[in-house]
């Protein structure tokens, strides 16, 4: 199996367990879905260090977005917590 496949598999599994496991917890906040989305496709990502050059530009890139999107949320649950 390609390293490339192994990454989309290790996500997919890793993200379809996690909605299973929040479901079943009775999580109704999509801020808390797309947190955990975030923490665990930043880590996988950091694990498949032996992804090419090209993949892992486009995959920072991707992480970056992702970031701020956390980052925003964070920045809007310290703001509304102070008004």
């Amino acid at each position: 199996m390609r390293i490339y496949n192994s990454y989309i598999l290790t996500v997919a599994s890793l993200l379809l367990a996690s909605t299973v496991i929040l479901a079943a917890l009775g999580q109704n906040s999509l801020e808390a879905y797309y947190i955990v989305y975030i923490l665990e496709a930043l880590a996988v990502t950091e694990l498949y260090v032996y992804l090419s050059a090209r993949a892992r530009r486009g995959l920072n890139r991707v992480s970056l977005l992702l970031f701020a999107g956390f980052l925003l949320i964070v920045a809007q649950r310290v703001f509304v917590g102070l008004a």
